[in-house]
């Protein structure tokens, strides 16, 4: 990674509600926003907690070759 902009970006939140087509999130520092539920894993219950994480395309094939690298290396030794 080259560039400050290609660093994955997570944050962590609890669910505190759901209100319509919309799960409503609460951070320590951001307070509440709301996220599309299509958007979280199924079965998500009120008070759980979940990770949300911005990465642009390059971060992602990155860090999915690094799982198949580390796969490899498992079914190697």
């Amino acid at each position: 990674m080259d560039n400050i902009s290609e660093i994955p970006f997570s944050l962590s939140a609890r669910l505190v509600r759901f209100e319509d087509r919309f799960a409503v999130l609460s951070h320590e520092a951001l307070g509440e926003f709301r996220w599309p539920i299509k958007n979280l894993p199924e079965n998500l219950k009120i008070g759980d907690s979940v990770t949300l994480k911005i990465a642009t395309p390059k971060i992602e094939e990155e860090e999915k070759y690094g799982r198949m690298r580390k796969l490899l290396e498992e079914l190697i030794n």
